[in-house]
């Protein structure tokens, strides 16, 4: 559509912007594609897009992905959508009081409890949980990792008493305190 099209470099950015970016961007954060699949989804699209904004081809990919504000062009990394988005959404679903909320709170709680770690398998992304049987969470660990991030308090508390024997997790939105033996 887009290479045959006569769109000005006004309206190739308006495309970027308003269609191309919330369309490929609405579903990223509940998907785990790596860094690669993601820029291989990314290139002959963006090389039509920033051809029709008015950039050259060869343009680097810094200065494309830089934020207007220092000079750059402002087109988004679909592997920086997709982390970002995964973080908000699990926050999103960890602070409210819903089905979905209270299934993300499962899931990470038996997600840290498989780990065996005595802190949050999202505090220190870069330690190898070779373990961690979440498709998933592995993928947000890793993009955690290499913008050298972590997110804290996942769930209110996570408290374990000796080497992975007791595990027990208080929620944001339960009083309660589960508790599971190993």
């Amino acid at each position: 559509f887009l290479k045959q099209s006569n769109l000005n470099s006004y309206e190739a950015w308006t495309y970027y912007f308003a269609i191309y970016l919330p369309s490929i961007g609405y579903t990223l954060p509940n998907t785990s594609f790596t860094e690669t699949a993601l820029n291989k989804i990314d290139t002959e699209a963006r090389r039509t897009i920033i051809n029709k904004c008015g950039f050259n081809k060869n343009t680097k990919k810094e200065l494309l992905e830089g934020p207007s504000e220092l000079g750059g062009a402002g087109f988004r990394n679909l592997y920086t959508e997709q982390g970002v988005g995964m973080i908000q959404q699990i926050v999103s679903h960890l602070c409210t009081d819903s089905q979905a909320g209270t299934m993300a709170q499962i899931g990470f709680a038996w997600a840290q409890y498989s780990a065996g770690m005595e802190y949050s398998i999202f505090e220190l992304p870069n330690t190898e949980l070779p373990h961690l049987d979440s498709i998933y969470l592995k993928a947000l660990r890793k993009f955690l990792s290499k913008i050298n991030g972590s997110v804290h308090n996942m769930t209110e508390s996570f408290h374990y008493q000796g080497t992975m024997t007791n595990f027990s997790c208080k929620h944001l939105s339960m009083q309660e305190n589960i508790q599971q033996t190993n």
